[in-house]
């Protein structure tokens, strides 16, 4: 399943690469460090689950054309779970698109994402880990301040969304997960 995701977001930016749009993009990479607030869970026929905040790492490379960028990234979010010692893991591989919105003769730029892939659920509690893929989805915004000619400092809000994935025995819960970020961004 992690290699079906690779080959879609591939595929996502090899679409975007080809004809008009890659003759007049610019390719980009980004990193990025934050928060992960993990809401609560309700899990289906047992107690909710309330997490510890977390952190979030991404990585992404993309294409930028004029007020629109399209990318594949890869993400990375821990959380620990409250009444226990256990933790939730997620890997993420997201096809974002974002709208640029420059303001002439400033150096910030606003612009709102919006993405969607796979996400892979890892849950260490119970008895033995627990890891399925399902679907994730992203709405975000954000602002990016231009500090020099190819680079740009980005600080962004992400909710990330998903489909249920399964604990041990067949059990469902939800996974949503609010976080804030700060990254660079190089063009080249």
């Amino acid at each position: 399943m992690k290699k079906f995701a690779a080959g879609t977001l591939f595929a996502v930016l090899a679409l975007a690469g080809s004809g008009r749009l890659a003759s007049a993009a610019t390719p980009y990479a980004t990193g990025s460090v934050g928060l992960a607030m993990l809401q609560d869970s309700d899990v289906e026929f047992a107690a909710d689950r309330s997490y510890n905040t977390g952190y979030t790492l991404t990585g992404a490379v993309g294409l930028r054309s004029g007020e629109y960028r399209l990318e594949g990234e890869l993400g990375y979010q821990e959380n620990g779970i409250e009444s226990s010692g256990d933790d939730v893991s997620i890997l993420s591989f997201l096809g974002n698109g974002y709208i640029d919105f420059e303001m002439a003769s400033s150096s910030f730029t606003p612009y709102l994402t919006a993405g969607f892939g796979l996400a892979s659920v890892d849950d260490s509690s119970g008895p033995g880990s627990v890891d399925d893929t399902v679907f994730a989805w992203q709405l975000g915004a954000g602002v990016g301040y231009r500090f020099a000619d190819n680079m740009l400092v980005d600080v962004r809000y992400r909710y990330l969304g998903t489909g249920d994935p399964e604990l041990a025995g067949g059990r469902e819960y939800s996974i949503d997960t609010h976080n804030f970020m700060v990254g660079l961004r190089v063009e080249f």
